[in-house]
């Protein structure tokens, strides 16, 4: 069958509320990159036409392997920059745990289809954003005089296959899973922590639980936080999607701190707000902090909004005349604090 060229050219139009559909008699014949009629040469990951690089083969066996997954991780946590488009498998410019998941997807899927002559494995670049399903993430317990941090995770709606987490202002020295889930995939660097459940998912569950113990050293900032931005902190599912990423309690230092002063985070408190991202109404819950006033500033620094709100630790703030991106809370307390929340409106 290999040999065998047929080609018909159609019109599809449905502007009158029915399916029309024309064949068209001339039809332009196929040409492939190579300028060859009937061809059958294809551009590569590099977008060299009949080439032979592979999107994620990274030991260059021509396929994606166990051993391409292990060398995804080993490039995540050794910090290695590629500019190579072969490497980015779901084509959003960073390369995270999600190109490593895809790796692992393609390979499940080769070996689920290994009868099936029509089935076409690992077609990139791919992977989709889970915009209805949530993961959310959390600092919880905190010591900034043993020097370490927990992260909690609520992963309601999807089992996990993979997730990582980004702490910016510590160099992180060491990490303890806080689960039995066994990981198949496990590393970490200053920054960034990287966990694959290939094996056995990290099971959906219902309220927040401790699943990193973060050691780290050397505070390199003034804020302790899980970082948001893209390819920094995410989850995948075992629908190998990227779930919508909720975090809230992000930050344990703001500005107003000093670590000089081992005892400053006892001061701030937890606040939290809910939902982010927000569309119309955004909650902000202070466990022991009495909040005097908030502002809202866009990310250039214009001030959106300035209100009063008389010492209360809970209130709702009406965001939905705010433009939609992502936005700085200030919060001021009585008693002098200033804690930045980042909120994005959707």
């Amino acid at each position: 069958f290999e040999n065998n060229i047929g080609q018909v050219c159609v019109t599809i139009d449905r502007s009158s509320g029915q399916l029309i559909v024309n064949v068209i008699d001339d039809c332009i014949p196929f040409v492939d990159c190579a300028g060859l009629q009937n061809g059958e040469a294809v551009m590569d990951c590099e977008g060299v036409c009949g080439g032979t690089a592979h999107f994620g083969d990274l030991d260059g066996t021509g396929e994606l392997g166990p051993n391409d997954l292990d060398l995804y991780i080993d490039m995540l946590t050794e910090g290695i920059i590629s500019n190579s488009p072969c490497f980015d498998l779901n084509a959003d410019g960073e390369l995270s745990i999600f190109d490593a998941a895809l790796v692992d997807e393609c390979i499940i899927e080769k070996i689920d289809n290994e009868n099936n002559p029509f089935h076409s494995h690992c077609s990139f670049p791919n992977g989709s954003e889970n915009l209805e399903e949530m993961a959310t993430m959390r600092i919880g317990e905190f010591n900034i005089a043993e020097q370490f941090l927990v992260i909690e995770g609520w992963f309601p709606d999807r089992d996990v296959v993979a997730y990582q987490v980004t702490m910016g202002g510590i160099d992180i020295t060491s990490v303890e899973r806080l689960y039995d889930t066994d990981a198949t995939q496990y590393g970490y660097n200053k920054e960034t922590v990287f966990v694959m459940h290939t094996d056995d998912p990290f099971a959906r569950n219902t309220a927040f639980e401790p699943i990193l113990r973060i050691n780290f050293e050397s505070l390199s900032g003034d804020s302790i936080c899980i970082m948001d931005n893209l390819g920094a902190t995410e989850v995948i599912s075992t629908q190998y999607d990227r779930l919508t990423l909720n975090l809230v309690d992000n930050c344990q230092f703001d500005s107003s701190t000093s670590t000089e002063d081992p005892t400053a985070i006892d001061k701030i408190g937890k606040i939290t707000v809910l939902p982010n991202p927000v569309t119309n109404r955004l909650s902000v819950l202070s466990d022991n902090l009495d909040i005097a006033k908030y502002e809202v500033f866009g990310i250039n620094g214009s001030l959106h909004m300035d209100n009063e709100v008389n010492a209360k630790k809970n209130f709702d703030i009406s965001v939905s005349d705010l433009p939609n991106g992502v936005h700085i809370l200030k919060l001021y307390t009585e008693d002098g604090q200033i804690i930045s929340k980042r909120i994005t409106k959707i």
